[in-house]
């Protein structure tokens, strides 16, 4: 198994890959730094990966998650979009008594104008994502 813990200040991304599984653990860029464009599409295109014609000509991805739509979260969000077909793409859930229990709590987002937190929004719009959402409430992380 191969992680990659990306160095992009106070933003998070994270790429883990086991045989032909590849997952991004989050979407945030730096400064000088995009995860897509300075690791993914190298990556990638050094591999010789084919684009999926029937998703746009982008690269395929197994898993996109989203720890939640922040924007040191999210940040590199339309860039991974514009080259990235992700297979699943899970968020945390919202637990409004008559909401979706795939659908993000977006009233607990601090900048619901924020360009990248609108394009997120969009992503999720005809996406069909059952079991692929989790509580964030009861994730348990450890720590080394």
């Amino acid at each position: 198994m191969k992680l990659v813990v990306f160095n992009v200040g106070s933003a998070l991304c994270v790429y883990a890959e086991h045989q032909t599984t590849r997952i991004v653990f989050d979407i945030g860029k730096g400064n000088n730094f995009s995860p897509v464009n300075d690791f993914l599409l190298p990556l990638y295109e050094k591999r010789g990966e084919h684009r999926l014609k029937n998703r746009n000509n982008r690269y395929g991805i197994s898993q996109l998650i989203v720890s939640h739509p922040h924007k040191d979260h999210i940040s590199d969000i339309q860039e991974f979009d514009k080259n990235f077909y992700a297979h699943l793409l899970t968020t945390p859930n919202s637990k409004s008594p008559n909401g979706n229990p795939q659908n993000i709590n977006w009233r607990k987002i601090t900048t619901p104008d924020d360009p990248d937190v609108k394009y997120l929004k969009r992503m999720k719009i005809g996406r069909n994502l059952p079991l692929r959402s989790f509580d964030s409430e009861h994730l348990k992380i450890g720590y080394l």
